[in-house]
């Protein structure tokens, strides 16, 4: 037994001594019965790293934390208030979370989850509020209420035919940093899709926009205008201001420009390629072309814009011109150290009959020729180009030089009415003929509103222009006539004169306005236009001076007529007619808009009194509503007299009731009285002067008590003897 106990212990010790020896050279020891996994546990928090704001949304991001041993499956990120979740899958370490409320400040957590569980949540995120920020995409109509200032593209504004979207700038300032934006929507502040307006504030760094159907309207771009992407549409450009930079550039797409301000320095305020355009009312200034059409633009129309001070006023070239319906016509150029308007085209065939009819405009001082006409390469061919009615005035070479080449590649048709005078070639023009030009100022007259009433302020406004001499320096005296009437005269020194009145009578009115130079004595007259005055609109109130009356009051009915709407002044003229009822109680004429009448003859009762003005030239007709006139019974009293009394029962016995009307009522009370002898009536008589008697005979001897009874009529109260009277038969 003893030699098994010492195997036992000596198998022992050798088992420690390897243990020792494990020990010291790895560190560590595995226990019979366990394994490496059971090491691992949930992961340890995440740190959140940032919360970029956007619209409705923000992009959490956040650290990986330590997984304790155990792969990182999923994370978990909580917005608060709200608690919704957003789960995310994989490695990824950010996400967007949507849903949020505008304005709402947001704290985010995030948790990890491996095989072993779910980490504890990160520490919350500083409160964040949804912002409209840089970068974003616009799906909705939003109004900026503050300015953006981004280093790449601000915006994205994205609508669809479904839901078209509204960018309102709000009066603020979007600023970009990236490149001037190009075909495609590549650089610029803002992006615009379909179906997107873009309005009210300043663009810096400009707009792409990659598709039609847009707005863009009161913006003021500065260093970058728009960049329209061909794709067909008709974008819309109006009433906007243009600073500095390329102004507009339009390939395939259609727009349509009008009363836009362009003010340099930059290459060019538009260039429009394959396109139709239309390009009406714009001011263009310090650019080194205005308007440059190149590149099969087909029928592009450009009509009553101003180009001065730029290097050329308006060229078409490349290949600019390839469809019927285009024109060039009544625009003004001046002042531009190039050509005004440049027609040079590059080589190509033109179908027959092609060409833009240059008419109507008004070319002054440039540096180069008014007009100039010619292929700008050798081989344009069938272009045929008609000027017509164009004014050339100061340019420093012709006037006009349309010059046909040889071969025909351009034919120039001469449409007559063409003027040119003081150019620098003493030729004047060249293929076409121009008459000397002839000055005359032109005067048009308008009126706001065309058509009014009475009393209502009417503006005239007269304008003076002239071909030679800038509205700011036309000064002379203005007149504004009615017919021969003289309504009013006055000095301008930059051809405009207002004038209000509010005394037009109604009726057609022929209004002209004639101007005289200063230091002239022609009169230039303006085309009559029609003044309209209406009638006014009006509207009848009747009133009572005592409501309710007692019964042969006086009441005194008064009825006002006003102008309604737009009209001013006072109704004179016409007749208020009072009617109780369909009852006609009596006219009286209106004056300073009012008319009474006064009656005691309204009976006691309610009585619906209406007053129908009739109307006058200056005035319509008109009718109040209903006044419940209301008119009560007189109060009475009633006494009772007996004579003689006492009296023998052999004689006669005279009664007699006095009825009066209690002031304020007057008159004598009408109706009948009835006597009774001790409750028991002996007879009826019809009151006389608010009097009524009884003559009674053969009374019994005693006491009899006499009592009167007031059977009153419409317009009187009733009323009984207080106390009886006592006659006394002997």
């Amino acid at each position: 037994m003893g030699s098994i106990i010492c195997a036992r212990r000596a198998s022992l010790f050798r088992a420690v001594a390897v243990l020792a020896a494990t020990v010291a050279t790895s560190g560590s020891v595995l226990i019979a019965g366990t394994t490496a996994a059971a090491a691992a546990s949930a992961p340890d928090a995440p740190i959140v790293l940032s919360v970029v704001a956007g619209l409705k949304q923000a992009v959490v991001s956040w650290g990986v934390p330590n997984d304790n041993g155990s792969p990182i499956q999923s994370y978990a990120v909580t917005v608060s208030p709200g608690d919704q979740t957003t789960p995310v899958y994989g490695p990824q370490t950010s996400v967007t979370v949507y849903g949020l409320t505008q304005g709402t400040a947001y704290n985010f957590t995030v948790t990890a989850t491996n095989e072993f569980g779910t980490s504890s949540p990160s520490a919350p995120s500083p409160a964040t509020t949804g912002v409209f920020g840089c970068g974003i995409t616009l799906n909705e109509s939003w109004t900026l209420t503050q300015d953006l200032s981004c280093p790449g593209t601000a915006l994205v504004v994205d609508g669809t035919d479904a839901s078209p979207v509204v960018l309102d700038l709000g009066g603020h300032t979007v600023t970009s940093t990236s490149p001037e934006p190009v075909l495609g929507c590549y650089g610029g502040a803002i992006c615009v899709g379909p179906q997107a307006t873009l309005q009210d504030g300043t663009v810096d760094g400009g707009v792409a926009n990659s598709t039609n159907e847009n707005t863009f309207q009161d913006l003021t771009f500065i260093d970058g205008g728009l960049s329209l992407e061909p794709a067909g549409g008709v974008p819309l450009v109006r009433a906007n201001h243009f600073l500095g930079g390329s102004g507009i550039y339009s390939s395939q797409a259609n727009p349509i420009i009008e009363d836009n301000v362009f003010q340099g320095p930059g290459s060019f305020a538009m260039h429009l390629k394959q396109s139709y355009a239309t390009v009406m009312s714009n001011t263009v200034s310090g650019y080194d072309t205005g308007l440059f059409v190149a590149d099969d633009t087909s029928g592009a129309i450009v009509e009553n814009n101003v180009f001065d001070h730029n290097g050329t006023g308006i060229q078409i070239g490349g290949y600019g011109l390839t469809d019927t319906g285009g024109h060039i016509s009544n625009n003004r150029v001046m002042f531009n150290t190039g050509d005004g308007i440049l027609i040079g085209l590059g080589p190509g065939t033109y179908p027959p009959g092609i060409g833009f009819p240059i008419t109507g405009n008004v070319v002054l001082a440039n540096g180069g020729d008014g007009i100039h006409v010619t292929p700008l390469f050798d081989g344009a061919q069938g272009l045929n180009t008609t000027l017509a009615n164009n004014v050339t005035i100061g340019n420093a070479g012709l006037g006009i030089n349309a010059l046909n080449s040889s071969p025909p590649d351009i034919v120039v048709t001469d449409g007559g009415g063409n003027q040119a005078s003081e150019n620098g070639n003493p030729e004047e023009c060249v293929n076409v003929s121009c008459a000397p030009f002839v000055d005359s100022d032109v005067v048009s007259v308008g009126a706001s509103p065309l058509e009014s009433v009475i009393g209502q302020t009417v503006t005239l406004t007269a304008t003076a222009s002239s071909v030679t001499t800038p509205d700011a320096l036309l000064a002379g005296t203005m007149r504004f006539y009615d017919g021969a009437t003289l309504l009013h005269s006055q000095a301008v020194t930059a051809g405009v004169a207002s004038f209000s009145t509010a005394k037009l009578a109604v009726g057609a009115h022929a209004i002209t306005a004639t101007f005289t130079r200063k230091g002239s004595a022609t009169v230039e007259s303006s085309t009559a236009i029609t003044e309209q005055v209406d009638p006014a609109v009006t509207v009848t109130a009747v009133a009572s001076d005592l409501n309710p009356a007692i019964d042969t009051q006086k009441v005194t009915l008064r009825a006002t007529v006003t102008r309604s709407g737009a009209a001013t002044g006072t109704v004179a003229g016409g007749t208020v007619t009072f009617l109780d009822g369909t009852t006609v109680l009596g006219s009286k004429p209106v004056s300073r808009g009012a008319a009474s009448f006064a009656t005691k003859l309204l009976d006691a009762g309610t009585h619906p009194i209406t007053a129908a003005y009739s109307g006058s030239v200056a005035d319509e007709a008109s009718t109040s509503g209903e006044l419940d006139q209301t008119v009560t019974p007189a109060a009475t009293s009633i006494t009772l007299t007996a004579a003689p009394n006492p009296v023998s029962h052999t004689r006669t016995v005279a009664l007699r009731a006095t009825v009066k009307r209690v002031a304020p009522a007057k008159g004598q009370a009408g109706g009948t009285v009835t006597f009774y002898d001790q409750g028991v009536p002996i007879g009826t008589v019809p009151l006389s002067a608010g009097k009524a008697s009884l003559t009674l005979s053969g009374l019994t001897v005693g006491s009899h008590p006499i009592t009167a009874d007031y059977n009153n009529d419409p317009n009187d109260m009733a009323v009984t003897t207080a106390m009886p009277l006592t006659v006394t038969v002997t």
